[in-house]
């Protein structure tokens, strides 16, 4: 077999990917979280970040493009408008609004 990984579809080959590598917030996991997201223990950060950091190159290697996440929305709230309505709504679906604090964290923010 030429390539070890193999991914298709019904549709075709794929083009494009978007994924998150694995950081921090894996440090935060709590036992009471692992069985739901099918860990036996709490992952060791840096063997998960190489895992997949290897499974990103073998897509990449396939000419296949990885797009990242963390970068995609960086680029995006360069940009005043969706930075600022990204900030009221994630503060509007958090329900900040404590004792006036939703116009405090919204000045904050921008």
């Amino acid at each position: 077999m030429k390539h070890p990984l193999n991914v298709t579809s019904e549709i075709g080959e794929l083009k494009t990917v978007l994924l998150h590598r694995p950081g921090k917030e894996i440090e935060n996991l709590t036992p009471q979280y692992l069985k739901r997201l099918l860990f036996d223990d709490i992952p060791f950060l840096p063997a998960i970040q190489k895992e997949h950091d290897y499974f990103a190159n073998i897509l990449s290697n396939r000419g296949i493009e990885v797009l990242y996440l963390d970068k995609l929305m960086t680029e995006a709230i360069q940009q005043d408008e969706t930075r600022i309505s990204f900030i009221e709504k994630v503060l509007w679906e958090s329900q900040s609004n404590i004792n006036g604090s939703y116009e405090t964290v919204k000045d904050y923010l921008w």
